[in-house]
């Protein structure tokens, strides 16, 4: 779909970024999910790639990312 790298990764602090998961549950608990995706992932761009707990994975905001995710016929195994 011409996707390419992204150019931004997520910022985090400890190792495996801990830092950012304690902040996301507390933000869950508080009800205050769009505070913590606005301060973690807002700075980051349209397209960032974010390494957690030793996985990496994409988080986006970008309407043509989002059309070619959802445009794309995926098998599950």
């Amino acid at each position: 779909m011409g996707c390419k790298p992204s150019a931004t990764k997520l910022v985090y602090h400890w190792p495996l970024a801990l830092d950012v998961m304690k902040d996301g549950f507390r933000a869950g608990r508080e009800k205050k999910l769009l505070a913590f995706f606005t301060k973690h992932f807002d700075p980051l761009g349209p397209t960032a790639e974010v390494k957690v707990l030793g996985g990496i994975g994409y988080v986006t905001q970008d309407p043509r990312n989002i059309e070619a995710l959802l445009s794309t016929q995926f098998q599950g195994k």
